[in-house]
């Protein structure tokens, strides 16, 4: 019977979509994805329900978002493919079933659920740019496949209370934001009092 139950779950899901509106407070921006890698998502929980919203501004033009491969290039709409290594008990939807946004467009989409397992998550989302390209004089369009990733949803204690300490315990974290540019944040937890030094490379 819990199989079954499941099963409907999984196919009522997969009906309803998510019934957030994007902000009008980024209606100007040329393009954009908020929150960005470097505000970052909000912690969770364990066992707390989650919710946050994801706004989207779709460019045009392509080299905005890939300057090597967009070049010159025209998108004509994009979709969220996935959400990958999102926390266990979190999903995402979006504001239309098929979580595709046209150029010069706005979208938004929910990561919403109750979080169940404890960790540090550095999660990228997957979206597919179709994008116009003319081939021998005809315009078709191809799917273009594009991350934007450098974010984190830490669930619950992801510090140094997380671990049982040694003298040989060295953990690193994954940095935050990645990419940067200029800065990003390294945690460590040490089983020692010692400076610790290491390599960027």
């Amino acid at each position: 019977m819990k199989g079954v139950l499941f099963i409907l779950g999984l196919f009522i899901s997969s009906i309803f979509y998510s019934q957030c509106t994007p902000d009008t407070l980024y209606s100007d921006s040329a393009w954009g994805i908020w929150p960005s890698p470097t505000e970052n998502f909000p912690a969770g929980d364990i066992d707390v329900d989650y919710y946050e919203v994801i706004n989207f501004k779709i460019p045009e033009d392509a080299s905005l978002i890939d300057s090597v491969v967009g070049e010159g290039l025209v998108i004509q709409s994009i979709m969220l493919d996935s959400v990958s290594n999102i926390p266990p008990g979190l999903s995402f939807s979006c504001d239309n079933s098929s979580c595709t946004w046209l150029a010069n467009g706005a979208g938004c989409a929910e990561i919403t659920g109750v979080p169940t397992t404890n960790g540090s998550y550095q999660i990228s989302l997957d979206v597919i740019a179709n994008v116009e390209i003319e081939i021998f004089g005809n315009i078709t369009t191809i799917p273009y496949p594009y991350s934007f990733d450098g974010y984190i949803i830490n669930i619950g204690p992801v510090g140094i209370e997380s671990y049982k300490l040694y003298n040989n315990t060295l953990k690193l974290e994954s940095a935050s934001p990645n990419p940067s540019y200029n800065n990003t944040n390294i945690q460590y937890v040490c089983g020692q009092q010692k400076n610790i030094e290491f390599k960027l490379i």
